[in-house]
C-alpha cells in the first residue's frame, strides 16, 4: 500500500512522472498536494474537464515533455488509450490488468531511453467508478497472490488468457440482462439497440464555454 504523500514522493524523484488513479477526486487531491510543495511542472486530467480544455492541456504536456522540462502529471484512466505520451515514470493504482498494461504503454514510449519504470501500488482508498471496475481490480489482486510478481509479465498472452477468464467468471455478464438477451435471440434490433450499453450509466451532453 502506496500513501499519498508515498505516491508524490516517487514523482518527486524524477523530473517526468506519471501517476494513473482511479477516480477524478483522488486526481485532484494528489495534484493539490503537489501543488501546495510548489512543484514544477505539476498538472492533471481528469473527464471534469472539458474536451478542449483537455487538448489545450495535452498540447502542453508533450510540448514540455519534448523539451525535457518537468512535468509531474497526475490522471484518471482517459490517458491510457488513445493518447501520445511518454514518461520515464509511470505510477498506476490498482485497477484491472487490462488498464494497467494500457498505462505501462505510456512508460518510454518513444524509447528514448534505456529503460522506464512502472510501478502498480494499492491507494490508501480503494474507490472505484463503478463495480465492474472494481471487480476488475480484485481479480488482477488475486491473480498477483496466487502467480507471484515474477509470473506477473503483461507480454505474456496466457497471464490475459487467465485474466479474462477469471473475470468473466465472476461478472457473468451473460446473466446481467435476462430482456437484452431475449432481444437478441429474437433479432430484434430495436429492442436490442435501446438496452444494450457499454456503460450503465446515463449521461447528458452540455456546453460549457472555454477560453484558453
Amino acid at each position: 500500500m502506496l500513501s499519498d504523500d508515498g505516491v508524490v514522493a516517487q514523482m518527486l524523484g524524477t523530473g517526468q512522472a506519471m501517476c494513473i488513479v482511479n477516480n477524478r477526486r483522488h486526481a485532484r487531491e494528489l495534484f493539490e498536494r503537489l501543488e501546495k510543495q510548489g512543484t514544477q511542472g505539476a498538472c492533471h486530467l481528469t473527464t471534469a474537464m472539458t474536451g478542449a480544455h483537455r487538448k489545450a492541456k495535452l498540447d502542453d504536456i508533450r510540448e514540455r515533455l519534448s523539451r525535457r522540462e518537468p512535468v509531474l502529471l497526475v490522471a484518471t484512466s482517459l490517458v491510457e488509450a488513445g493518447v501520445d505520451i511518454s514518461f520515464a515514470l509511470v505510477l498506476r493504482a490498482m485497477a484491472g490488468l487490462d488498464s494497467i498494461a494500457q498505462a505501462a504503454g505510456r512508460c518510454n514510449r518513444n524509447g528514448i531511453r534505456e529503460s522506464g519504470e512502472v510501478i502498480v501500488f494499492l491507494p490508501e482508498e480503494k474507490k472505484y467508478p463503478g463495480g465492474a471496475y472494481r471487480q476488475a481490480a480484485d481479480v488482477t489482486s488475486i491473480l498477483f497472490k496466487t502467480r507471484g510478481a515474477d509470473r506477473m509479465d503483461i507480454h505474456n498472452p496466457e497471464l490475459f488468457g487467465q485474466y479474462y477468464r477469471d473475470l468473466y467468471a465472476l461478472i457473468r455478464p451473460e446473466n446481467r440482462n435476462e430482456k437484452l438477451l431475449d432481444a437478441i435471440k429474437a433479432l430484434d434490433f430495436s429492442e436490442t439497440a435501446k438496452l444494450y450499453r457499454v456503460i450503465e450509466k446515463n449521461t447528458i451532453n452540455v456546453l460549457v464555454p472555454y477560453a484558453p
